[in-house]
């Protein structure tokens, strides 16, 4: 414990020495950083079986399930393909009965009425990956699971989730629709003569909708896999769905059409800041991503401001100077010209291909990407209560399959839209 001490004051110290001196890493400090987490591994690793045996000495091991550590441990361990098979013929038992009605209870409290079993977002919080229709049948499709000489497992890709390291704001347990209050527009001050009226400075008042949308999948599981599953298949099916799940709401947020049951993204939203490269859009340029910077800062936003691009333009800003025959890039690649690695200006850069990279401007047709700016707590995502799991073992009896169904709510508001920018325009090649 004293060696661990020891070790994360050294890295504190590396961190504030970065921070003070607004600079990079050197590569003695990369390296050393690396090597302190891999001893900081070792030795935690270390801690935690000295203190089972410390436990095991003194009779005080508890071998319960009580600890919150425990309890996370029951929901990784809560099996997909086991409720699935148990609903079918109304038998839900154990860990996964126990886990159900702990969520029948979250519904009851939020005034919600399932058709099917309703899991909690607690359940639901598991590592994300994507739906796929499962058969034992087909080695593509789900008979690479069934323990025959079939080893490990390969997931699908997926495009990177970043609005929680953005700041978004995240509203759970909603259940009813919702209104977002405040102020459009400020109070306002005039001065006045000693015994003048004083002018009316009423601010504002405005309300964003907050509505729920139905974010919705099914998959047909052929009851042969379920029966010889290789008891790892469960927590595949249930990550890929969530993780579809997951990819789909921040696709929305950053660009929901707002038609054909979607909610309405931040690029669709009316009264953002808007700068445009030109009449068939263009390469970027330092001179307009400022302009971008300063449309928000003007409208009093920006205090926390981010960027979110798509990693088609990481690449065109790092290779785009900043002036013709600079050398210095308009994003750095890693610390050249004094720049900092996933930076412009001096502020944050996030990327994911949920940005989009096929914008039509003129005859710039669907090849055009997307720049957002802005202070991003002002997009709101509210999830209307947990995920709602049908488990329908008679539809499909006549295939032999159990189909699986999840249905999600999910509202999207901007809460100031004054507070986020973008170019819709830029060209990457």
């Amino acid at each position: 414990m004293e060696e661990r001490s020891g070790l994360v004051t050294e890295l504190d110290t590396i961190q504030a020495s970065l921070t003070t001196e607004k600079r990079g890493f050197s590569d003695t400090e990369r390296a050393r950083v690396v090597e302190i987490e891999a001893r900081l591994s070792a030795i935690n690793g270390d801690i935690a079986a000295l203190a089972v045996l410390e436990k095991r000495a003194n009779g005080s091991f508890n071998y319960g399930t009580e600890s919150s550590k425990s309890e996370e441990k029951e929901k990784r361990e809560f099996s997909f393909s086991k409720l699935i098979r148990e609903a079918g013929s109304n038998s839900i038992s154990g860990l996964e009965k126990e886990l159900v009605e702990e969520s029948a209870k979250e519904a009851r409290a939020m005034g919600i009425t399932p058709q099917g079993i309703y899991l909690s977002n607690d359940i639901m919080n598991v590592k994300t990956r994507e739906l796929r229709t499962m058969s034992a049948g087909t080695a593509t499709s789900g008979g690479n699971f069934i323990p025959l000489e079939k080893v490990g497992f390969f997931d699908a890709l997926y495009a990177k989730t970043v609005l929680d390291q953005l700041g978004v704001t995240k509203l759970t347990g909603l259940s009813a629709n919702v209104d977002l209050t405040g102020f459009s527009a400020a109070a306002t001050v005039a001065w006045a003569a000693e015994t003048a009226d004083a002018a009316s400075g009423d601010p504002t008042t405005a309300a964003r909708q907050l509505r729920p949308s139905r974010l919705s999948a099914y998959s047909d599981i052929s009851k042969q896999l379920l029966l010889q599953n290789n008891q790892s298949i469960e927590q595949e099916i249930i990550n890929s769905f969530v993780r579809a799940l997951s990819v789909e709401i921040e696709r929305a947020a950053i660009n929901g059409s707002g038609s054909s049951n979607q909610p309405t993204g931040l690029l669709q939203t009316s009264g953002i800041n808007s700068v445009a490269m030109g009449t068939n859009g263009a390469v970027p340029s330092l001179a307009k991503v400022l302009e971008l910077v300063a449309a928000v800062e003007n409208a009093n936003a920006g205090l926390n401001g981010k960027f979110l691009i798509n990693p088609k333009l990481v690449a065109k800003l790092k290779q785009t100077e900043i002036s013709s025959g600079s050398g210095a890039m308009i994003m750095s690649y890693m610390a050249y010209f004094n720049g900092m690695s996933d930076q412009i200006d001096g502020k944050p850069v996030f990327s994911t291909t949920n940005v989009p990279s096929n914008l039509t401007k003129g005859s710039a047709s669907a090849v055009c990407s997307a720049m957002i700016y802005g202070d991003w707590e002002n997009l709101v995502i509210g999830q209307f209560g947990g995920v709602e799991l049908v488990v329908d073992p008679y539809s499909q009896a006549i295939g032999n399959k159990t189909r699986v169904v999840l249905n999600q709510h999910i509202g999207i508001a901007v809460k100031q839209p004054a507070a986020f920018g973008a170019i819709v325009d830029l060209l990457t090649t």
